[in-house]
């Protein structure tokens, strides 16, 4: 199936649920849209930063901040940030990086 219309069809049928479940908030459609299941360019970011890096830093809650070196993420990500939920399990193996940051 076209990439495009697998995008189309997967955010039809989750705005087709929201709207039986009762959710009548565009913000969390649009948080939801966010998640992993819609991310399809994540993986591929984080194996070209793995591979590309030799020393590995990762910041949590970049919230815009991106310093350059870094894999930035974001349970909120924008365009150079990949979504992470920090109290979910990390989609690396271990040991992947060097330093880790976070900050509020």
């Amino acid at each position: 199936m076209n990439p495009q219309k697998l995008i189309y069809l997967r955010t039809s049928l989750l705005i087709l649920i929201a709207f039986f479940i009762g959710v009548k908030s565009a913000e969390y459609v649009e948080k939801t849209i966010q998640s992993p299941w819609f991310r399809f360019r994540d993986p591929q970011t984080i194996d070209q930063y793995l591979r590309s890096n030799p020393v590995r830093e990762l910041q949590l809650g970049a919230g815009g901040n991106n310093p350059p070196g870094w894999l930035n993420s974001d349970i909120e990500p924008g365009d150079k940030e990949i979504y992470l939920d920090a109290t979910a399990r990390y989609p690396f193996p271990d040991g992947s990086f060097h330093y880790v940051s976070a900050s509020t």
